[in-house]
């Protein structure tokens, strides 16, 4: 099954499925964090000022059909992930230093059905959970000894420069997040059109972590440029979800700061 399954709307089919014993209880947990899932773009004037912005650089863009396609191709699909993600959420526990899903059901289907999510993107953000655990395994064997805290969510915001947007990375347990400022994605654009490395750009501003995602990149600075433009150059938010950062391809949904 590929990495890319469930995003963005080639599905296959559903694989194995842990039921009520993988789940491993209906009780309610305390969370290690907010169960708010932050909003994306900007708020109150600075919002509408963005607003105009975007649909400004959408007036003056001129786009292929097929180029508009696929923006709208990510737009979809991360519509769809931040649905089933806010779904999804509130099911979701800390113990024992992994990540569980809790809400009990028999199979992905009659979960995803309690959910109102598509059964194949449930399927896909159950599997990279297992792949969150399997790198905090890792992680915990590298040590030598376990972490003091595993979270649901965690962000890191950047010190605020002079470019427009925000510079951000956020780890949830379902992916990463990559919050680039318009300067950093003007250096991520060129970088994937062969002037630079992809990974050099995301190691500099977010660390190894977002290094490896970013090193595995299955997207073009053209497509990446357009989204921004689009958005009226406040610059671009990659996610991946964990199942994603495992293949050898890893194709973010990319989307605007200012859409």
């Amino acid at each position: 099954m590929s990495p890319e399954t469930g995003l963005f709307g080639e599905w296959e089919e559903i694989g194995e499925f842990g039921g009520l014993g993988e789940f491993g209880g209906v009780g309610e947990f305390a969370m290690e964090s907010s169960e708010a899932y932050p909003e994306i773009g900007l708020e109150t004037a600075e919002g509408a000022e963005v607003g105009v912005a975007a649909a400004a650089g959408r007036a003056a863009l001129a786009l292929s059909s097929n180029l508009r396609a696929q923006i709208q191709k990510h737009r979809d699909a991360h519509a769809r992930l931040m649905r089933a993600v806010e779904a999804m959420k509130k099911h979701i526990a800390v113990r024992n230093g992994r990540l569980h899903f809790t809400l009990p059901a028999r199979s992905a289907a009659e979960a995803a059905a309690r959910l109102g999510i598509d059964p194949k993107l449930f399927s896909h953000l159950h599997r990279s959970i297992r792949h969150r655990n399997v790198r905090l395994a890792r992680a915990v064997a590298m040590q030598g000894a376990a972490p003091r805290r595993v979270t649901v969510s965690s962000e890191i915001q950047m010190e605020d420069g002079t470019c427009a947007g925000v510079t951000k990375s956020e780890t949830v347990w379902w992916g990463l997040r990559l919050w680039l400022d318009e300067c950093k994605t003007q250096s991520l654009v060129s970088a994937l059109k062969g002037a630079g490395s992809a990974s050099a750009v995301c190691a500099a501003a977010f660390g190894a972590e977002a290094a490896l995602a970013c090193g595995l990149i299955g997207v073009s600075g053209v497509l990446v440029d357009s989204i921004d433009k689009w958005g009226g150059n406040q610059g671009v938010i990659l996610s991946w979800t964990w199942l994603q950062i495992s293949g050898a391809i890893a194709t973010p949904i990319v989307t605007s700061q200012g859409s």
